[in-house]
């Protein structure tokens, strides 16, 4: 499953609960919450004002680090 469609289907109640636990930066924060808000890489990259290819690796990022808090 993608993790965007894994986020947008979370209650907002669960996400917060998630969020510290991740120990997410500014940046991962801010795509984590638009990815909970179905926005497209694409979209991503265009608000944060970076590159699809940076964004690709902060969704990434923010994906190891929820493996790590469900192993």
């Amino acid at each position: 499953m993608r993790l965007g469609n894994y986020l947008s289907m979370l209650t907002t109640p669960e996400l917060e609960h998630i969020k510290p636990l991740l120990n997410l930066s500014d940046e991962e924060l801010k795509a984590f919450d638009m990815l909970s808000n179905h926005k497209s890489r694409i979209q991503i990259s265009s608000a944060l004002n970076i590159s699809p290819r940076t964004t690709d690796r902060i969704i990434a990022r923010i994906r190891h680090k929820l493996l790590t808090i469900y192993e």
